[in-house]
């Protein structure tokens, strides 16, 4: 509880650090910047790293700007401001696609420190996939019950347990009772042709009968 305060409370504080000139469009590519920069950190992003640095940069100084804008400096232009704006706000997409992105391979690929580095940011968009994130932190729970994530829905995890733990239940009750099914179709095939076979024989001595029946009736009428 305590941690949902101070993500709470970290959150709010953080739209107060920002310029609110244009805050719609500022606050979002602001508050994403220190976790884009982050990024930098996982291995998986090294091949980012001068793109990552570099927008950071240009984060840093647009908010500066802002900030000079509202302090009534003139030399800084409201229009240009928000162009600027904008093209970081589609650098910030591109960033929040490319961390989404290394998410969802991470937890195809198995890679417990690439999902643990990421699990806890606000960039990444766990919900449309909260299924597969928490069947990942099931079958990693040791590695990632420190993580922010595991705390905040640990009841979900554990729902989503016993949900599981009942699936399998079924699965293998469906399972046994389909090889069960199995065994008896076999069964009831082999008693099938088992009998076939025996009216087949049963056909074969009675026209043998028959046929030794006739030539004897007609050697002796012969005789």
């Amino acid at each position: 509880m305590l941690k949902l305060f101070l993500l709470t409370f970290l959150y709010i504080f953080s739209f107060a650090q920002n310029p609110t000139i244009y805050s719609l469009l500022g606050d979002v590519i602001y508050n994403n910047s220190d976790e884009i920069e982050k990024l930098s950190e996982i291995a998986v992003f090294s091949e980012d790293k001068e793109k990552i640095s570099d927008y950071v940069m240009q984060c840093e100084a647009l908010k500066e700007k802002g900030f000079s804008i509202e302090s009534g400096e003139t030399k800084y232009d409201k229009s240009e401001y928000l162009n600027s704006l904008r093209k970081l706000s589609k650098q910030n997409d591109q960033f929040v696609r490319l961390a989404n992105s290394k998410f969802r391979n991470s937890i195809q690929s198995d890679d417990i420190q690439t999902f643990k580095a990421l699990v806890d940011m606000n960039i990444i968009n766990k919900s449309i996939i909260k299924s597969k994130v928490n069947n990942f932190i099931l079958n990693h729970e040791f590695e990632l019950q420190d993580s922010i994530y595991y705390t905040l829905y640990k009841a979900d995890l554990e729902k989503e347990r016993l949900e599981q733990a009942h699936l399998k239940k079924i699965r293998e009750a469906n399972k046994k009772k389909e090889k069960l099914s199995k065994i008896e179709r076999i069964r009831e095939k082999d008693k099938n042709r088992q009998e076939s076979l025996k009216k087949e024989l049963e056909k074969m001595v009675e026209d043998k009968k028959k046929q030794i029946y006739k030539e004897q009736k007609e050697e002796l009428q012969n005789y």
